[in-house]
């Protein structure tokens, strides 16, 4: 602005700014820097030099999923490198997550995204807990996962899981199932639930009918074995 008015600024002021009025008025020669420093909405900073642009941040730092503070970065690199001359689209060669698809509120949207910045010659792979499927071991599964843990919304089925990857524009492929043993005192520490809350999924696991009881394997002290997946896609 005070280049454009021809104001003369204090020796203090703007001190590590150059004008940028020859790019308006058609006057740009040389770029005077190599570099330019970026910062997003929520502060996180990035760099980019030729053609390269580096962020600071395993999120979006924005509006886009995944959203700071609002989406799980679980398993996400903490930096993010782009080669912007070879992919100004800033798309990956693998999309994946673990163990955090169970909290979003949209997975539908979200695969979208994940198809959206994913190379078309790309991969995409999504492990988490599963539902079995059959209708009783279901609501057993969401009713402990929502005691444990209020963020909790919804371990799909392996099926489930195909349908949704297919509207996101994914063609599902293959799906590793283990079973995972968990221990009952430290899977409720991890998410420092109340004694309350604990006494509350014992008491549910000690109603539940002896199909419920040997699919998950509930043993006395509460332990019990979660189905788990690896179900990998590419983008068609």
């Amino acid at each position: 602005m005070g280049a454009r008015h021809g104001a003369e600024l204090p020796a203090d002021a703007a001190e590590d700014s150059i004008s940028f009025l020859p790019l308006l008025d058609g006057r740009a020669g040389p770029a005077p820097r190599d570099h330019l420093i970026l910062h997003s909405i929520n502060g996180s900073f990035g760099l980019r030099v030729g053609p390269w642009k580096l962020e600071l941040c395993a999120d979006s730092g924005g509006w886009s999923a995944p959203r700071p503070g609002r989406d799980s970065i679980e398993g996400l690199l903490r930096f993010q490198l782009y080669d912007l001359a070879a992919d100004p689209d800033e798309s990956f060669d693998v999309v994946f997550t673990r163990f955090s698809a169970h909290h979003w509120r949209d997975v539908p949207a979200a695969l979208k995204e994940a198809k959206r910045v994913v190379k078309n010659d790309g991969r995409a792979a999504f492990a988490d807990a599963v539902s079995p499927g059959v209708p009783v071991l279901d609501t057993y599964l969401q009713g402990i996962e929502l005691l444990r843990d209020p963020s909790h919304v919804r371990d799909y089925s392996v099926e489930e899981w195909k349908a949704m990857l297919r509207d996101a524009g994914f063609r599902p492929g293959a799906v590793t199932l283990r079973r995972l043993p968990l221990d009952f005192a430290p899977w409720c520490a991890r998410m420092r639930v109340s004694p309350e809350m604990a006494q509350a999924i014992r008491s549910v696991q000690s109603k539940m009918a002896g199909d419920v009881v040997r699919h998950f394997d509930i043993r006395s002290d509460g332990s019990f074995t979660l189905d788990v997946a690896v179900i990998e896609a590419e983008p068609v």
